[in-house]
């Protein structure tokens, strides 16, 4: 556990000691407390992002999933993992935590802050790309660089349509050549959270799911999908694309929903999501589906 640790003790002594190089952004290492687990990032850069981690406001549900399904020793896989902070909650109690991020604006952060914490560093495996349905390369949008919202989708609709820039161009690697070469076994938890690649992903490891079923974190973005489309075209669009989704995990057992800090089982489970979509034309928010069942 980082508490024990001599390295990330020392780095109490040093946070403090830190100089900024000439005109560049100060430097401040911050110590985090979640959930009995402690670490360490560059908080100098969205520091009210990291308030608001701190005080449980940012999606402490996220982080009780991690603790709930991440079994002790095994893999955890992070597809997009933003500046880290995901990540360096799980990697303490992973035995091996595997990262995708293709941001190059937020890579030299998020590296940063794995660095800052070298008793789980050794543990945690980054891969500067994006997980998709085939190896090569894709153009990466967003019109706000570095926030949390790149894509390989040109289009973002959450609040009203808006065409995104290329901003940068990056590697991109077949999900389902990738996790066929891991021991599936030990795959405890996958957390995927792609700004709407997700309807692509998720029927392309389709196979894969049902022969190893591991619990899978999935956050939903139907408002990125189909959104250059006229509206009649876009909803059905829509809702093929979600019904195809959510048939990729019909082989799990429990569904279950993060709200408000705690998660909360379905009874209707994945047959029940597909109804709502069929009967609201959507589905959004995160769900989990898994064959274990927690308390």
């Amino acid at each position: 556990m980082l508490d024990t640790c001599q390295n990330c003790r020392m780095l109490e002594f040093l946070k403090n000691r830190r100089q900024p190089a000439q005109g560049t952004v100060k430097s401040e290492v911050r110590e985090l407390h979640l959930r009995n687990k402690r670490f360490y990032v560059n908080g100098s850069h969205f520091p009210q992002w990291w308030n608001s981690v701190a005080e449980g406001k940012w999606e402490a549900e996220t982080f009780l999933v991690l603790e709930s399904f991440i079994e002790p020793g095994s893999t955890y896989i992070d597809v997009g993992a933003w500046i880290g902070a995901t990540v360096l909650f799980a990697a303490d109690q992973a035995g091996c935590t595997i990262v995708f991020e293709p941001d190059p604006f937020v890579l030299p952060l998020l590296k940063e802050n794995i660095a800052l914490n070298p008793c789980i560093a050794s543990r945690i495996m980054l891969y500067e790309a994006a997980l998709s349905t085939f190896d090569g390369k894709a153009a990466l949008f967003n019109n706000r660089p570095g926030n949390s919202g790149s894509s390989l989708l040109k289009t973002f609709g959450y609040t009203k349509e808006v065409v995104q820039k290329q901003f940068a161009e990056t590697v991109v690697m077949d999900a389902y050549h990738f996790l066929d070469r891991l021991d599936l076994a030990n795959l405890s938890l996958i957390k995927i959270d792609i700004e709407g690649g997700e309807y692509d992903l998720i029927p392309h490891i389709a196979p894969l799911l049902m022969r190893h079923r591991p619990t899978l974190y999935l956050s939903l973005h139907p408002f990125n999908i189909a959104s250059d489309l006229p509206q009649i075209e876009k909803a059905a669009q829509t809702v093929a694309r979600t019904t195809r989704l959510l048939e990729s995990l019909l082989c799990y057992r429990h569904v279950y929903l993060p709200a408000r800090g705690n998660i909360e089982v379905s009874p209707s489970g994945v047959p029940g999501l597909l109804e709502k979509a069929y009967r609201t034309g959507t589905l959004s928010g995160s769900i989990i589906v898994s064959d274990r069942l927690v308390p």
